[in-house]
């Protein structure tokens, strides 16, 4: 009797789990439905577009003030056109992605599209490599404003400051030691008086 009240209870418990999953599989399929339609006119959608640079495994995103290494730029947009320009001269545009080259040095560049336009001031850009090259480029600039020293004459001027500062040096310490002499010998000078 024990045995037929088992079997029966687990049949009920299964029949109970059924119907559960019955009910919950409606509601299940209802939260997986597709996406709306995009009844959203092609003048209405959102203009993107970013632009960066390469150098070897490394990509440069374009920003305001920022360092830009490599001398292409690759741009990547959804928009219906996308016109560049540096500073106030055309440079590129395309109705698809592009890239184009642009030389070394500091740009500001405006990106104009069919939904107004975006200005990113103070690209600093440098030859394609991360080492060497940027800092060759650093230091055979003309239009930098620092001045070079030949490594002589650097030299020359840490002696003739290592000398004087000895000379200071001495004099001073002298000087001093001297003074603290005298102070002492004035202090314990006793004169004799004779009558």
């Amino acid at each position: 009797m024990k045995e037929k009240k088992a079997i029966f209870m687990g049949l009920s418990a299964v029949k109970i789990i059924l119907l559960v999953g019955l009910f919950l599989l409606p509601v299940s399929s209802s939260s997986a439905q597709a996406p709306p339609d995009n009844d959203v006119d092609a003048d209405d959608k959102e203009c993107i577009f970013y632009a960066y640079t390469k150098s070897m495994n490394h990509n440069f995103l374009i920003s305001n003030n920022s360092s830009q290494f490599g001398e292409r730029i690759y741009v990547f947009h959804n928009c219906d056109f996308l016109d560049i320009y540096s500073d106030g001269s055309f440079i590129a545009g395309s109705n698809n992605s592009f890239n184009f080259p642009l030389g070394i040095g500091i740009f500001n560049l405006t990106f104009e599209t069919n939904q107004g336009s975006k200005s990113f001031e103070g690209l600093t850009f440098y030859p394609d490599s991360l080492e060497w090259e940027g800092q060759y480029y650093d230091l055979n600039n003309p239009a930098r404003n620092e001045q070079m020293i030949e490594l002589n004459l650097s030299n020359e001027k840490q002696n003739w400051a290592v000398g004087i500062s000895i000379l200071m040096v001495w004099f001073l310490a002298t000087f001093i030691y001297w003074k603290l002499i005298q102070s002492y010998v004035d202090k314990n000078f006793i004169e004799e008086v004779v009558q």
